[in-house]
């Protein structure tokens, strides 16, 4: 009896495993997606370096930047805050600051401050 009970503990553990594992997944999926498709959409809004007029996509460091953004954004999108995944045409001055920022999650935490999650009805 010990045994048929531990056996549908262990089965039952790896149901769980599996499809909470590919949930996961899939949500990591739908986030790499976003990001890609917001890098893109950046891309196509040609963007210059202010000052020096230079397309910012032709900066690696500044696409690397631009990166980080999309991947914050779709994460908290993700995680079902009010926020787009895409960074919006006029946005320049509030997207420039972040681009340098050391990592994803403190542009996350920077971008927190001025959106709230959705209200769950």
């Amino acid at each position: 009896m010990g045994y048929k009970s531990d056996a549908s503990l262990l089965l039952g553990a790896a149901l769980s495993l599996v499809i909470f594992g590919s949930v996961a997944d899939e949500k990591k999926d739908v986030t790499e997606k976003l990001t890609e498709a917001c890098y893109l959409d950046w891309q196509a809004k040609g963007w210059q370096i202010r000052g020096q007029n230079k397309l910012a996509d032709n900066n690696p460091a500044f696409r690397k930047g631009i990166r980080k953004v999309c991947q914050a954004r779709s994460e908290l999108y993700m995680e079902g805050y009010e926020i787009t995944p895409f960074i919006k045409d006029d946005s320049q001055r509030d997207v420039y600051p972040l681009v340098f920022s050391s990592d994803v999650e403190a542009i996350k935490s920077h971008l927190k401050a001025f959106i709230k999650p959705l209200q769950l009805i």
